[in-house]
C-alpha cells in the first residue's frame, strides 16, 4: 500500500502531539474527515503503540466505508449539526486533514470537534494556504481555488483567529513549503515554516 507522503507527514506530526502531551497514556485518535481511510490505515500502518483510532465524515463521493481498516469505529454525522451518538469527551487527537476549507459552518465544526476532545486534547488541521507561494505562482490552477467545493480559504492569521472563537487556545499556525518529503526533511520544514509562504497551512491548538 502506498501511503501520500504528506500524510507521512502529518501523521510523524500527530505522534509528536501524541508523545508530548499523552506520552504514557493508550490516546485515542479521531480522523475529522476520514474519506477513504487513508489516514486511519496509514497510522495502523506505523505499528505506533498506544494508539487508537476512529474516523469520523459525513456521505460524499470521499467516503468510502470498506476501505478503513478493522478495528476501527467510523461515525457517519455532520459535525456541523451536531456530535449525534459519538461521545464528548473520549478522544485525545482530533485530526482534520484539508477537511475546514469544505466547511460552510466552520464555527459550529470546529466547537463541536472540541466538544468531542478531552480537556487539554489537541486539534490538528491541514488546509491550503491562501498566501502560499504556489498561489501566486499557478494562479486559477492554484488547488485552493480550482477545486469547486472548497467554501473557504484561510492564511495564519484568519484560521488562528476561526480557531481562538471556537474555544480552543495556545494555538500555533504555520505553513510547511515541503510536507512531501521525508522524515530527513523535517528539520528543513520547521526552519522554513517561519516564513508565511507554505503551500499546506498546518495548526496546532489545544482544547480550552
Amino acid at each position: 500500500m502506498r501511503i501520500d507522503p504528506r500524510l507521512l507527514f502529518l501523521m510523524r506530526r500527530a505522534f509528536e502531539a501524541k508523545d508530548e502531551r499523552f506520552g504514557g497514556i493508550n490516546a485515542r485518535f479521531l480522523d475529522i474527515g476520514c474519506a477513504d481511510g487513508s489516514f486511519i490505515n496509514a497510522v495502523l500502518a506505523s505499528g505506533k503503540s498506544g494508539v487508537e483510532i476512529d474516523g469520523v465524515d459525513v456521505p460524499s463521493r470521499w467516503l468510502k466505508a470498506a476501505s478503513i481498516g478493522a478495528g476501527c469505529r467510523l461515525y457517519v454525522q455532520d459535525l456541523q449539526k451536531g456530535i449525534g451518538e459519538m461521545e464528548p469527551g473520549k478522544y485525545h487527537i482530533a485530526t482534520m486533514w484539508e477537511v475546514v476549507e469544505h466547511i460552510e459552518n466552520v464555527h459550529q465544526f470546529l466547537r463541536n470537534a472540541s466538544e468531542l476532545l478531552v480537556p487539554g486534547g489537541v486539534a490538528l488541521l491541514s488546509t491550503p494556504n491562501l498566501l502560499s507561494l504556489s498561489r501566486f505562482v499557478k494562479g486559477q490552477r492554484w488547488v485552493g481555488t480550482s477545486e469547486p467545493d472548497h467554501k473557504y480559504l484561510f492564511d495564519a492569521k484568519s484560521l488562528k483567529m476561526v480557531l481562538s472563537r471556537t474555544g480552543f487556545s495556545e494555538i500555533d499556525v504555520r505553513g510547511f513549503f515541503l510536507p512531501s518529503k521525508g522524515p530527513s526533511f523535517d528539520p528543513w520544514n520547521r526552519l522554513l515554516s517561519m516564513s508565511p509562504g507554505g503551500g499546506m497551512l498546518f495548526a496546532r491548538a489545544l482544547k480550552g
